[in-house]
């Protein structure tokens, strides 16, 4: 999963960022977990599993994720 979102997030940015605010939207509605938890494991996830350098990818997330999320 992470590999398809890295993907996603190098070839469609601004898709994929209204994909993760989807994402952090129906965790918080569906299952009352806060935006940040799922914000954190996807950044986590992408620094692990993904092919985008730290600095880019914390430069894309920091401007998708809210910003008590980005780091």
């Amino acid at each position: 999963m992470t590999e398809m979102l890295d993907w996603f997030i190098r070839h469609h940015p601004d898709s994929a960022k209204t994909t993760i605010g989807d994402i952090l939207r129906m965790t918080e509605d569906r299952w009352d977990v806060p935006p940040a938890t799922p914000g954190k494991a996807l950044h986590q996830a992408l620094s692990m599993d993904g092919k985008l350098d730290e600095a880019p990818l914390d430069e894309y997330l920091a401007l998708v994720l809210p910003s008590d999320q980005a780091s």
